[in-house]
Parts: C-alpha cells; structure tokens; sequence
C-alpha cells in the first residue's frame, strides 16, 4: 500500500483512528470543540491538535442538523431555558436606567415629611403606586414608605399611630441613579418586598427623578 511506497509520509494508525472518533463525535453530537478536547485528553499530547480540529469541523459541517445523537438536544445555548438567565444578565448589564426612564411621564407622588399621616392614607389609597418616596421642599430624598408600612400602622389604634410622615419613614432602599445598570437595579428589587426603587439624579444631591419598577 501506500505505505510501503512512502513509509515517511504514511500516519499512524492510532492516530488515524483517534482523529476519526474525534471527529465522528463532532459530527453526531454537534460537539467539535469537546470532541478535539476529548482527543487531546486520551493521548495525552497536542500532536494530533490540528488534524482533529480539521476533521471535527468537516464533520460538524457536512453531516445534516437533523442527524445528531441526542434527538431533544437544542440547535444553541440561546435556545437552552437553562442559559436564559445568564443570556439576560449580559443584556442587563450593557442597559442603565436612564434607558428605562420615560421623560414624558411623571415620576410618582413623592410626599413631604411633614405630611399628616391621615392625608398619607388618602394619598395611597388613590392610586396603585407601592413606594412613596418622602422628600424636602427641593425634592430632596430623606426616605421612604411602603403601602406595606402604612397598612402595618393602620392596624395599630389611633393613639400609637405617628403624627406625620418623618415619624413613619425608613431610609431608602438604593437608591438608583440613571447610570446605575439593570443589573444593580434587579439586585435591588430581588432584595426587597416592593416592587419598585427610586432613582436620583445623582448620588450627591439625591433628588427624585423617578420610580422603577
């Protein structure tokens, strides 16, 4: 055979045989990276790194999708709801709050701290926001309250119920500034009971600009 003609030129047949299960494998299961890994792996040595790389990716590109080894497995990772969450963390991390911020709507009702805590209740029971943010008289964040808070107080008899809203609020969760990423801003929601975060212009002068939710 050829061999005998060209013995210099003629290959192994171990390797010949291990090029060919590497690149069978990438073939059937649509592996042609971890099939080249594999064969590095069992002999040990780079030495066959190129002819393997080779035969996987003829193999992985001649043979037909619908001709795979694992009937259920998916044409990509994007495809796959196991790698839906690290997909959708990429995509939140290149996005800040600014891109979620409609500057034709308003930013929710804040309220001041010297609001009676009668005129609060009304406050919240006229609409659907869940986060009030308390603020002084240039919009500047002191605190804020939940409709969760404000329903606890309610429960408590009249006597024990605070005057106003100063006596009622807690520090505010965040808050968010316009350049923080959605991914700082769904860290902040996952840690908390309500459904929306407050944003400031700036860490600094901390003036209301915005409900997130």
């Amino acid at each position: 055979g050829f061999a005998d003609w060209v013995p210099a030129w003629a290959p192994e047949p171990a390797a010949c045989v291990m090029v060919g299960m590497g690149g069978f494998f990438a073939g059937v299961a649509k592996t042609p990276f971890a099939s080249v890994i594999m064969v590095m792996e069992m002999t040990g040595s780079y030495g066959l790194l190129v002819p393997s790389l080779l035969v996987a990716a003829i193999a992985y590109l001649c043979l037909p999708l619908a001709m795979r080894l694992y009937e259920n497995q998916l044409p990509a990772r994007l495809d796959s709801p196991a790698h839906t969450g690290s997909f959708a963390t990429d995509i939140l991390r290149n996005l800040t709050v600014r891109d979620c911020l409609d500057q034709s709507e308003p930013h929710g009702r804040t309220i001041s701290a010297d609001t009676p805590f009668d005129q609060l209740i009304h406050l919240a029971a006229s609409g659907k926001q869940t986060v009030f943010p308390v603020v002084a008289d240039d919009d500047t964040l002191l605190g804020e309250l939940s409709l969760e808070d404000i329903r606890r107080v309610m429960l408590e008899s009249e006597d024990k119920r605070p005057a106003v809203t100063a006596e009622l609020m807690h520090e505010a969760v965040g808050p968010l500034t316009p350049d923080d990423t959605l991914n700082v801003a769904a860290g902040l929601l996952a840690g908390r009971e309500s459904d929306t975060v407050i944003v400031v212009d700036n860490a600094d002068d901390r003036r209301v600009v915005a409900l997130l939710s």
